[in-house]
């Protein structure tokens, strides 16, 4: 990962201490989206898969900047993010391409996701994108997901709010 943006990271992450604002850190973040511009979305999925495969603790920072980030470059990041899809998530990655409103993702959230072995979080994360993006072939993921058996308490709780929001 560039050294720079790990630092910008860690300066994000919270807690802050007396001296910050998260309004100041948003403030950053917004100058850092317009810094980097739509032709880093690229490498900005790439690094949210990398971070949340190794658990790192920035992840969080990351995905803060990535939803102030998709608010100025969907298109770009939706399509990032799309690249980076594997059958098993990730979930950090599923839950962001709400934020993009990605007319794609919904179809290729079904046709690339491995859902018989997802995880509980990814489950979760699924749930919340499509009441998000929302649509005909987002709800019929979702009833299609309510009728699976040995469902957590979370997952069907996430379900039932992505129904009310479509």
């Amino acid at each position: 990962m560039d050294v720079e943006l790990r630092a910008k990271l860690k300066d994000w992450d919270l807690p802050m201490g007396p001296f910050r604002s998260i309004e100041e850190v948003y403030r950053e973040m917004e100058v850092e989206t317009h810094k980097l511009g739509p032709s880093a979305a690229t490498e900005l999925a790439k690094v949210l898969v990398k971070l949340e495969v190794e658990d790192d603790p920035l992840l969080e920072s990351l995905e803060e900047f990535l939803e102030i980030y998709s608010r100025h470059y969907p298109d770009a990041l939706g399509e990032a993010l799309l690249l980076e899809l594997r059958p098993t998530g990730s979930p950090s990655l599923v839950r962001l391409l709400g934020c993009t409103g990605s007319a794609k993702a919904v179809t290729q959230l079904k046709k690339v996701l491995a859902l018989n072995e997802a995880s509980d979080d990814l489950l979760e994360a699924l749930a919340g994108v499509l009441g998000d993006l929302g649509g005909a072939e987002a709800l019929e993921m979702l009833n299609s997901l309510q009728k699976r058996e040995n469902l957590s308490k979370q997952v069907q709780d996430e379900i039932n709010i992505a129904l009310s929001k479509i």
